[in-house]
């Protein structure tokens, strides 16, 4: 009699939780994998001819270990007189493969209803964690989708790359090649220039260590996976002081915050440069 009664008491409080509980009080799927958390960024909005950016934009991923993600977006406006808003898409599909260490998290080309039923897609999200740059740890973390028309890349502030380097001397036609430079972006929303860095430079045989060298002002247009630049001819400095007997010329970058990304760029009428690198890694 006594566990009879104690079954019914325990029917009881789960019939009075479950009734309780509306959709919005449900506990999230239990046993995620990891999350992501952009680094400071800003989203590319490209509505047909034209564009726009909306500063503070911040994203969180749960992916759960039955291979769904849940995506959070805040601050995106989808208009360029939209106001901002935050959207959920819940149980977007994933891929996980691990290599050389790297956990590699992937939503290829998805579509999601949004919480409040605003349609995304071709959404592609590439989430790494796990690189080793200057003995430090690294994540790396893309995104971009659509809404009908409307293209949205969301864009670091700060985007560091690695990669090869090729620099050919085109006096003595000798090549080469390094894997110790790091290559920076830094973009202010709003402004249509940017400063990219360039730590361990390492142009030739043998060359002195120069620190961090600086490209300022360099002109720039977003794509719909990252931004292109180009400047004819700037004076590079090293620690804020000017390089003229440095000077570069013809500099191109295609970053692709998703792909391979290039840079060429000549230095002193004499080095050829071109580096193949990977963008979009932050701690």
């Amino acid at each position: 009699m006594i566990l009879k009664r104690i079954s019914l008491m325990a029917l009881c409080l789960s019939a009075l939780v479950f009734a309780g509980c509306s959709d919005d009080d449900k506990p999230e799927p239990q046993g995620i994998n990891t999350t992501a958390q952009s680094p400071e960024a800003f989203n590319s909005v490209v509505a047909g001819t034209t564009s726009f950016t909306t500063p503070d934009a911040s994203y969180r991923i749960l992916f759960y270990e039955n291979n769904k993600a849940d995506i959070f977006i805040s601050n995106l406006a989808l208009t360029a007189n939209g106001t901002p808003k935050s959207y959920t898409l819940k149980g977007v599909k994933y891929t996980y493969t691990n290599a050389a260490g790297v956990s590699h998290y992937e939503i290829d080309g998805a579509s999601a209803k949004a919480d409040d039923g605003t349609s995304f897609t071709d959404i592609n999200v590439l989430y790494q964690e796990g690189h080793r740059i200057n003995n430090d740890i690294y994540k790396r973390l893309s995104v971009n989708f659509e809404n009908g028309t409307t293209e949205i890349t969301m864009i670091p502030t700060d985007i560091l790359c690695i990669g090869s380097t090729v620099t050919t001397n085109t006096m003595s036609n000798t090549r080469h090649p390094s894997d110790r430079m790091v290559y920076r972006f830094s973009i202010t929303p709003g402004k249509n220039t940017l400063d990219m860095y360039v730590t361990n430079a390492d142009f030739a045989q043998g060359m002195p260590a120069l620190g961090e060298m600086k490209f300022a002002d360099v002109h720039f247009d977003y794509t719909d996976d990252g931004f292109i630049c180009h400047e004819e001819t700037l004076i590079p400095s090293i620690a804020d002081v000017p390089q003229p007997k440095r000077v570069v010329t013809n500099l191109n970058g295609d970053i692709e915050l998703d792909s391979t990304s290039d840079v060429t760029f000549n230095c002193m009428g004499i080095f050829a440069v071109k580096a193949t690198l990977t963008a979009g890694y932050y701690k």
